[in-house]
């Protein structure tokens, strides 16, 4: 009977994540400026990453954005 329980508590807790972060994409706040060091050059893992700082930037018109530095 637990693992059950524990699946439903887990689909709850990402239903409830899932929810609120979609809410708060669009939110009007301040502008944030991430730098991301990675190792190396670009690569499968960081396309992903790319991707992310391209939506974030789309979605909230520039307020957030992250630059990700390539052996820097």
């Amino acid at each position: 009977m637990t693992n059950p329980t524990k699946f439903l508590t887990a689909a709850l807790l990402a239903a409830t994540t899932l929810g609120t972060a979609a809410a708060a994409a669009n939110v009007d706040g301040p502008s944030v400026f991430w730098k991301i060091s990675m190792y190396g050059n670009p690569r499968a893992l960081t396309s992903g990453m790319e991707a992310l700082a391209e939506k974030v930037a789309a979605e909230t018109d520039g307020k957030f954005q992250i630059r990700i530095f390539y052996a820097e």
